[in-house]
C-alpha cells in the first residue's frame, strides 16, 4: 500500500518488530512516514540480559535458538538501536511489570487446537526470568 511521507501520527507494533526491525537501517526507512514529533511504539518479547549466541543461551532455548530466539534482544539493546540513529528521542522504555502474568496467560489461554509455539515451550522452562515483555516509545525529531 503506497503511503505518503509524513502520513502517520504514530506507528505501533505489537509482537512484530523483532522479526524485521532489528536491521540497522529499518528505523531510517520507517521514520519518513511518521510526521515530525510523531510517535513510534512497540510492545514485544525480549530478554532481561543479552544472549549473544547459541553457546550463551540456556539449554531450553538452544534447539530453537537460530530460528526463533537469535533476533530477541534486551530493552537496552532496542533503546540504543533507536537512539544511535539520531532520528528519535526515546520517551519511555520499560519492562512490563505484568510480563510474567501475561506470559502465563498466553500459555494458559491458548486454544487446545493450536500447536505449542516456541514462546510457550521456552516460558515454561524460564526459571531465571530471562524472557520478558517490554514497551518502548519514541518521538520523532
Amino acid at each position: 500500500m503506497p503511503v505518503a511521507n509524513k502520513f502517520f501520527d504514530a506507528v505501533i507494533g505489537i509482537d512484530s518488530f523483532l522479526y524485521f526491525a532489528t536491521d540497522e537501517r529499518y528505523l531510517g526507512y520507517l521514520a519518513p512516514f511518521i510526521k515530525p514529533r510523531g510517535y513510534i511504539g512497540i510492545v514485544d518479547i525480549g530478554f532481561t540480559r543479552e544472549v549473544p549466541s547459541v553457546a550463551h543461551a540456556p539449554e531450553y532455548l538452544r534447539p530453537e535458538f537460530a530460528e526463533h530466539w537469535s533476533c530477541v534482544h534486551t530493552l537496552s539493546w532496542w533503546r540504543q538501536h533507536w537512539e544511535k540513529t539520531g532520528l528519535v528521542d526515546v520517551q519511555y522504555a520499560e519492562l512490563l511489570p505484568q510480563s510474567d502474568e501475561l506470559l502465563r496467560d498466553y500459555i494458559r489461554d491458548r486454544p487446545p487446537a493450536q500447536a505449542e509455539d516456541s514462546i510457550m515451550r521456552a516460558s515454561r522452562n524460564d526459571n531465571d526470568g530471562l524472557i520478558s515483555l517490554f514497551c518502548l516509545v519514541a518521538r520523532k525529531h
